[in-house]
Order: C-alpha cells, then structure tokens, then sequence
C-alpha cells in the first residue's frame, strides 16, 4: 500500500488496455494493493518438486498404473490458471507412468458458463496439447451425469459421466477470492464446475439464509471457509468422488504463476488458501468516501457477471452511501441472456422472494448487485450499453473523467478515496486502530 497520496497518475487495467488515472484532484488514502512474493525463479522446477513431494499425498506418480484412464479437469477461459505451464508437466508425468495420450482426457469444467471453442481451448493449453488430447466442454444441461450420493442437506448431486468412466481424477484450478464460497480453486472444479444444472440451483442456492425475507447468509462471503454451507456442500461432494491428486495456482497479476499447491485435494487446497489469505487480503484502517477500482483487465472484467466479483470486495473499502467507480470493459457482454430479466424487480426484498421461487445462478448474482446499488452509488466504465447499464440500477459512464465527475458531484471535492488496481485479486478488510 501507499498511503497518503495528494496528486499523481496510476495505470489501470480496461480489458487489454491500460488506462491512465489522474488523482491530482483527490486525496487518495491508499492504493490497495495485494502483496505479491517475489516470481519464482523457475516455475516449471516448482511445479516438478510439488508433483515429487505434495502436501498430504503420495508423489504424483505413485497414484498411477500403467493403462489407468486419467480424467484432467480444468478451469475455462474466464480463470487464467496457468494451465498452459503445468498441463504439458501432468501429461508428461502420466506418460512417464505408462498412460498413452489416448487415456487421458480433459474436461473444462465450465459450470454454466458458454462452451469453449476449439481455438479458445488452444488458447489455454496450446496446439502441441490440443493435437494429442482429447478435451471436452462440461455441458451442465446434458443428462450424461452420474449421482455420487445425497449431501448432508438433502440435495442429490449430478456430476458429468467423464468423471465416473475415469480410473483417476485430478484437479487443476486457481486459487482466488470468490465472493460466496470463501475461495475458487480445489472442490469448485467438481461442483458447480462438473455439476449439471439443478445440482448447480441447489448449490447456489446456499447462498441465502435459510429463512425467507434475510437474504444472503452470513457466511456465504469472500475469504470465509469456516461455517460456509456452500463450502460444506463442496467438501461433501469431493469426498464422494475422491479426486486421487490436486494442483492449484496463485497467479499474480501480470498472470504468471507465483506459487503452487499440490497433493491432497482439502489439505493441498487448504495450504493455498491460507497462503492466498495472507497475501490478498489488504487491511484498512477505515472506510472511504469514494472506492476506484479496476477487476484487473482479461479475464477478470470479460463480461458483467465475472466483475461482479470486484465489485463485491471492493465495497468492504467503502463508507455506506458512498461512490464506487468500477473499471470493466465486459467485451462480452453482461455473460448471460437471462441475467437483466431479474432487474424487473426493483425492490431488494421483491426480489429475494422471486429469487427464492424460481432460483437461476445469475439471479443470485443480480440479487447481489442490485443490494449493492441501493447501499453505494455505483459507476461503471465499460463498453456496456447505456441502457444496460441503467436497467440494474448503475451509473454509466464513458471514461474515468465522466466517471469522477458523477463522483464529486455527489461527494464534493473534499473527500476520501481508496484505489484499487486489481480488485478481482484483492479483498479489504478492516482493523482496529
């Protein structure tokens, strides 16, 4: 963090350009910024001594025999994992053991989000990968599922039939804030990665108090394992399946890989969330008037539905009633057809109810934007339409300048600002003074 700033310039992230912010006319308490570790001198010998000794595991190859049928599962375009990096190493390792490219397959563990096309998926993993394995798209609307077993909470879970043909499973992610199930990375590949559509309504649905007219749970937040029912769901899911190994990342932001965490799924992924906690989550001393924030470029700010998570966090930076100016480009859109249908209800408890009579997963995420925008005033900078825009309840704006304009003229000039550059990364959090 640097404290105190009275004038200068900042760059930040607007999809895969770099936008240059002046605050000579604010008074900048901080740019919150995660504290990144030094990059790793040679990753893929990092990532080679996490395969050899994992956390809680067996080395890597000793979960294999020669034949074994090895089911990959990985993240989609919108988590940059470093999977370009680490999957040509699996790969290798699983030859290595006696398993032919013909036995291995990879799944993108998509949830509901659009199908990859095929040179979306060379993108990821190169052409090298894309010419000798076979990937597939998770399609959570198919009935080529399997049921694992029933949850402790009474839900029934549906995962794709991939997993199930498979000898071995492992999964691959990054690890991250996510803004309802405490982290992404390690179970989240399973559910709601793998998971088909009514498994994924269930899970989500986790996400409100169980008693109608209290809206969100408590529990159900960015950084919180402990007591999350959706957490729980997940844990309770991977012991069904038993996934036999796990490799999870920390990018940093010009998204190279910063760390690994490899082994046992819980305990491998419960290393990098602690880790991730201790260098992502940035402590204030206090709120401010005004919150600046950019998700950080692709994929980060790809459509509405994934900057909604920097939306999430950086409010926790900001006063009630207070400006929250959202650098997103959303070059694709909104990222669901269904989504701006929920903004018809205005109301935040109007809307609670309709959501908990006819639950979507976008809903939950409208839901969440709409309590948002009555709490804070909120300005997004994208290439969303105006009216789109408006429609959930927001303040367009063209550029930063119109952005902060709208700002002051609600604030005044006198006021107090945190900036942050990467707030897909970073979660604030208050302490005691």
């Amino acid at each position: 963090m640097t404290k105190g700033l009275t004038g200068g310039t900042i760059p930040l992230l607007y999809g895969k350009k770099e936008i240059t912010f002046n605050f000579s006319k604010l008074e900048v308490r901080d740019i919150l910024l995660p504290f990144y570790p030094a990059p790793l001198d040679d990753i893929v010998k990092r990532i080679k001594y996490s395969l050899l000794f994992p956390i809680s595991s067996l080395s890597f190859r000793l979960h294999f025999s020669p034949g074994d049928k090895v089911l990959i599962l990985v993240s989609d375009i919108t988590r940059n994992s470093g999977l370009d990096i680490f999957l040509p190493i699996l790969i290798e390792e699983l030859n290595s053991c006696g398993i032919p490219d013909k036995n291995i397959e990879i799944l993108f563990t998509l949830g509901i989000h659009r199908a990859l096309k095929e040179e979306e998926q060379l993108a990821i993993f190169g052409k090298d990968i894309g010419s000798r394995i076979k990937a597939y798209n998770h399609n959570a609307w198919s009935d080529e599922t399997v049921s694992p077993g029933i949850t402790s909470r009474g839900n029934q879970i549906f995962l794709n039939r991939k997993i199930f043909e498979a000898d071995k499973v492992v999964l691959t992610g990054t690890i991250n804030f996510h803004y309802l199930a405490g982290f992404g990375g390690g179970r989240k590949s399973l559910l709601p990665g793998a998971a088909q559509y009514d498994s994924i309504i269930k899970f989500h649905l986790l996400s409100l108090y169980p008693e109608p007219g209290k809206g969100r749970h408590p529990k159900a937040s960015a950084g919180i394992l402990t007591d999350n029912p959706m957490h729980e769901e997940m844990e309770e899911v991977l012991d069904m399946v038993k996934p036999c190994f796990l490799l999870n990342t920390v990018m940093d932001s010009s998204k190279q890989i910063v760390e690994v965490f490899a082994g046992d799924p819980k305990e491998a992924f419960m290393k990098g969330c602690i880790y991730f906690l201790d260098h992502y989550a940035v402590r204030i001393r206090g709120k401010t008037d005004i919150v600046i924030a950019s998700c950080g470029g692709l994929p980060y700010d790809i459509n509405f539905i994934q900057a909604h998570k920097s939306l999430e966090y950086s409010k926790n930076a900001l006063k009630k009633g207070g400006v929250l100016v959202l650098l997103a480009q959303c070059s694709d859109g909104i990222g669901n057809n269904t989504f701006l249908n929920w903004f018809e209800h205005k109301n935040v408890e109007e809307f609670e109810l309709a959501l908990r009579k006819n639950f979507e997963v976008n809903g939950q995420t409208a839901y969440s934007t709409l309590m948002k925008a009555k709490e804070y005033k909120i300005i997004l900078v994208s290439s969303l339409p105006k009216e789109v825009v408006e429609k959930m309840s927001i303040t367009p704006a063209t550029s930063i300048e119109e952005a902060m304009d709208i700002a002051f003229s609600i604030t005044g000039s006198s006021c107090s600002a945190y900036v942050i550059p990467q707030a897909a990364k970073v979660l604030p959090y208050m302490v005691d003074r």
